[in-house]
């Protein structure tokens, strides 16, 4: 039996090619590469399994791949990266040696490079101030002052707010508004990354509140993300991320889980599957048992924070193939007990944003409703959720189709119908 890759072509959205692969026989642009028979597991014939089919309902198509009995891996999901700002180098191409450094990414946006102009940046410096001078605050200047900053012009203000105005622009905001209003802007003025560290501050203090808050901070990160969230949290807290993580697992394994998280590498979803490590890991994923000793399961953890998301589904595809048994149904019976209830949570979350191959867009489209499901409303939840997704547009965009193609309403007016006052205006302003 031989393993047949796809041929390589690029990646939705992410503004980057996959580099071409040498032919090492096959087909062109492919390679031949036999897979070894894994010992227990039933060898499946390739012809019987399907084509991937690109998700009709996400807006968004993925990569061809060939069809005829040939095995196809799934494409990577979309990376919904938000673009740069051009260089400002009057249109000369830069030589190698002076090639800028390519920015750093959070959340799938840059949080280095350039920023807007010093007119721009004055401009929304006075509109601050009109809306929190004299006596009373004019919340909508506010909104309308930054909700439509990305990541690096939010920087940029924070920098140049104290220079030009002798204040803080954080302290004043907390001076001059209240509640969740409040709670809105300071998401937006820390920043992605600031305000994910602030989040799990929080977290410590209220864990109740900020129920499955770690769970979209700690897991399906990239590494440059975590070790950028890690100096964060230290330069804030004066105390590392693996003992915040500590404290707020309920669960020794769900702790284990985080920790692998924090201080692992997990493989960039674009580089290419490894099928022999996909069929090691259904194997490894078959014979787990709530009754283990956390101390055994490590192996078993790092398949959900160290794999990429295109290995993932085709874990979940091959295991579907080799035990007539979906993964999630499985580990959900595995670890159905009440002291394995939040690390079913935690494993579900990163399978949820798997299996759609949409990178989690339907996941957190459902997330944003179980804040609003239900007597009474998240209101901490939905902020953090609405904010956090706001960052990158383009995948705000595919969130709320998502949410409108599931639900039948807009994300809109479910939020209209369950908030109020200057917040529900923050809200509604974010989500556009």
């Amino acid at each position: 039996m031989s393993y047949q890759q796809p041929p390589y072509g690029s990646f939705p959205n992410s503004g980057y090619d996959q580099p071409p692969q040498p032919n090492l026989g096959g087909q062109p642009g492919g390679f031949v590469m036999p897979v070894p028979q894994v010992p227990g597991m039933q060898q499946q014939n390739i012809a019987d399994r399907p084509p991937y089919a690109p998700d009709v309902n996400s807006g968004y198509l993925l990569p061809t791949v060939p069809t005829g009995g040939e095995y196809s891996l799934p494409p990577a999901p979309p990376m919904y990266l938000a673009p740069v700002a051009p260089s400002p180098m009057g249109g000369i191409m830069p030589t190698a040696s002076h090639a800028p450094k390519p920015p750093v990414h959070y959340l799938g946006v840059p949080i280095t490079g350039v920023s807007f102009n010093g007119d721009d940046l004055k401009s929304t410096i006075r509109k601050l101030k009109k809306g929190t001078k004299g006596y009373g605050t004019d919340e909508e200047k506010l909104i309308w002052a930054v909700v439509h900053l990305d990541a690096l012009q939010v920087e940029a203000l924070k920098k140049k707010y104290p220079e030009e105005t002798g204040k803080e622009l954080l302290e004043v905001i907390e001076k001059e508004t209240s509640s969740y209003f409040r709670t809105g802007l300071q998401g937006i003025i820390h920043g992605p990354v600031g305000w994910d560290a602030v989040l799990i501050q929080e977290a410590l203090s209220d864990p109740k509140s900020f129920a499955g808050l770690a769970n979209e901070v700690f897991l399906g990160r990239t590494r440059e993300e975590m070790q950028l969230l890690t100096q964060e949290f230290q330069q804030r807290s004066k105390a590392v991320l693996v003992g915040a993580a500590r404290l707020i697992a309920s669960e020794t394994s769900v702790e284990v889980l985080y920790n692998l998280a924090i201080t692992g590498d997990r493989t960039p979803d674009h580089l290419p599957i490894n099928e022999t490590l996909v069929q090691a890991d259904v194997v490894e994923l078959h014979k787990v048992k709530s009754s283990h000793q956390v101390t055994t399961l490590t192996e078993f953890f790092k398949i959900f924070v160290e794999r990429s998301q295109p290995h993932l589904y085709a874990v979940m595809d091959l295991y579907e193939k080799a035990h007539s048994q979906k993964l999630k149904k499985k580990l959900k019976k595995e670890f159905s007990g009440s002291e394995h209830a939040n690390l079913k949570e935690a494993l579900m979350y990163v399978l949820d944003g798997v299996k759609h191959r949409d990178g989690g867009v339907k996941r957190d489209a459902k997330l944003l409703e179980k804040s609003m499901a239900g007597l009474g409303t998240k209101d901490k939840q939905l902020v953090w959720r609405i904010v956090r997704a706001h960052w990158n547009a383009p995948r705000m965009g595919a969130i709320k189709k998502a949410y409108e193609a599931k639900y039948y309403k807009t994300l809109a007016s479910r939020v209209q119908g369950e908030t109020s006052g200057d917040y529900r205006k923050l809200m509604l302003a974010i989500i556009g």
